[in-house]
C-alpha cells in the first residue's frame, strides 16, 4: 500500500502539470494595481492564482499530511490547514488593499525568477515537500522550495501566512 506521502506528491505534481487549465481567470494585473507600475513587477500578464503546497510524510491513513493556501484573481482566499480532519477548505475574501499587496509580492521578478528555475533553489529534503506556483497571463511559473530560504520566497510564504492568520487565526 502507498504512503499518503506519495499520493501528497503526486498532487502536487498534478497541480503543477494541469496548472493554467484550472487556474481561476480573472481579470487583476500583477504589474500595476499595488500602486503603479513597480520596477519589481515581472511583466506576467494577468494574474490568476498563486498556491503554496505543502506535504510531509510519511503518513498513516488517518492523518492528512498535504495543506495549501491559494488567492485566486477574484480575491478569494483558500486555506486547506495541514493536519485538519475532516479536510475542510476554508474560504474568505481578502479586501482590495489585501489583495493588491499579496498580488505585488507573488508578481516579484526575483522570486518569480526562483519559481522559473527549472530546478530547486536549494537542496530539499526527502520527507517533506513545500511547492510554490504562480499563475499568470495563462502561464504556470512553479519550483519545489522546500527549506529555501531566498527573500522573495520568505516574502511569499509571510504574504500568505498574514492573510491565512487575518482570516482564519488557527490556520497557521
Amino acid at each position: 500500500m502507498r504512503s499518503r506521502l506519495c499520493v501528497a506528491m503526486a498532487v502536487l505534481g498534478v497541480i503543477a502539470a494541469c496548472g493554467g487549465d484550472d487556474a481561476p481567470a480573472g481579470d487583476a494585473s500583477g504589474e500595476s494595481d499595488a500602486g503603479g507600475s513597480s520596477a519589481d513587477a515581472a511583466p506576467l500578464g494577468d494574474y490568476e492564482s498563486f498556491v503554496r503546497s505543502t506535504a510531509g510524510g510519511p503518513c498513516a491513513d488517518d492523518m492528512d499530511c498535504f495543506g495549501s493556501t491559494e488567492l485566486t484573481a477574484d480575491r478569494v482566499l483558500l486555506v486547506d490547514r495541514f493536519g485538519e480532519l475532516p479536510v475542510v477548505i476554508h474560504q474568505a475574501e481578502v479586501t482590495p488593499e489585501e489583495f493588491d499587496a499579496a498580488v505585488a509580492v507573488f508578481t516579484d521578478r526575483d522570486l518569480v525568477a526562483l519559481l522559473d528555475l527549472g530546478e530547486p533553489p536549494c537542496e530539499p529534503p526527502t520527507d517533506v515537500v513545500e511547492q510554490m506556483t504562480l499563475y499568470a497571463g495563462g502561464l504556470q511559473h512553479s519550483n519545489s522550495v522546500t527549506t529555501c530560504e531566498d527573500a522573495p520566497l520568505e516574502a511569499a510564504r509571510a504574504a500568505l501566512d498574514d492573510l491565512a492568520t487575518t482570516y482564519f487565526p488557527a490556520a497557521r
